[in-house]
């Protein structure tokens, strides 16, 4: 910590990053990280390449996140959440001339580039700016608890994955005492679903598949279907979860189309049990993630897919 410590008080004019397709973690401790440095009166802009999804608009400072780097000169720029430098997006090379790069994260495959402060002990990125503003002995304020809370309860999956642990609830804990509501985060992060979503619940279960004795289970969002209901990246998060829910499934894979003209066909979501490393199979693809939870772009068909994932679960299983 204090290499980063070091860097962030020597710094003026800095540039916040969290990775593409943001989740709760890459949001909550990109505006985290805002709030703190704006307490040491530093200049601040906050960045984001896909923006934020409406789901988590009700965080405090996400209307502040733009997705263009501006034309200004930044001394620092501090990238969260992010295991590989590029995951920042099609603006990494603006960004790799930044004079200090800062890396904080808790991904165990992180690739340790810049100044880098990496605890894959903890359960998300968030917690490591929690014990950035205790270690500075800033203010934690109600609107840091909410953003620190939803990366925390987001990447835990409600505290029920296995990265949750002692710090987890500790965090929290802590978190509670500035009088935060925990109850107002769940209820904007599972209780305002649309029709939407739930039609691609249907469609997601109409197109599952599965395979090796129903331990791999696979299914499909085409993009023309997403498309005719008007669904957006909000009514796409957290489905994986349903398949990796089934009893016999060791591993749960859900690929959704992207639009014509993007520079991958598929992005895959996967979820895991015990004995099954997600992660490690996502870094194949320049991917990336936790054991439990992880993600990577890809332009195979989906049968190249199932094999492959197959052909995983099968190795894992007879080395295990």
């Amino acid at each position: 910590m204090i290499p980063v410590l070091d860097a962030i008080s020597t710094s003026n004019n800095v540039l916040v990053i969290s990775h593409i397709r943001p989740d709760g973690d890459a949001i909550g401790s990109l505006i985290g990280m805002g709030m703190l440095l704006s307490q040491l009166g530093k200049k601040v802009t906050l960045f984001n390449e896909s923006g934020i999804p409406d789901l988590y608009r009700f965080i405090p400072m996400t209307d502040q996140v733009i997705t263009q780097v501006p034309e200004i000169e930044f001394d620092t720029a501090i990238l969260l959440d992010c295991a590989n430098i590029d995951r920042v997006g099609s603006q990494l090379d603006r960004i790799q001339k930044i004079p200090t790069l800062i890396n904080i994260d808790h991904h165990a495959v992180n690739s340790r580039y810049g100044t880098a402060w990496i605890d894959s002990t903890l359960s998300s990125t968030c917690e490591l700016v929690y014990q950035l503003a205790q270690k500075m002995q800033l203010a934690i304020t109600v609107d840091f608890a909410i953003a620190i809370y939803a990366g925390i309860m987001t990447d835990t999956s409600s505290f029920r994955n296995e990265s949750t642990n002692l710090n987890s609830f500790l965090t929290t804990v802590s978190l509670l005492e500035t009088g935060f509501s925990p109850s107002y985060v769940a209820e904007k992060i599972y209780g305002s679903h649309s029709v939407a979503r739930l039609q691609l619940i249907r469609i997601m279960i109409e197109h599952m598949k599965l395979f090796e004795k129903d331990q791999v289970w696979f299914s499909v969002l085409p993009h023309t279907e997403i498309k005719d209901l008007g669904a957006r990246e909000k009514d796409i998060i957290g489905l994986i979860e349903y398949g990796k829910g089934l009893k016999a499934v060791r591993l749960a894979a859900l690929a959704e189309e992207m639009s014509p003209g993007s520079a991958f066909r598929y992005q895959i979501s996967i979820r895991t049990r015990p004995g099954l490393n997600a992660a490690e199979f996502a870094k194949q693809f320049s991917g990336g993630g936790h054991p439990r939870a992880a993600g990577f772009s890809t332009n195979l068909s989906l049968r190249e897919i199932q094999i492959q994932l197959i052909q995983f679960v099968q190795d894992s299983l007879k080395n295990s």
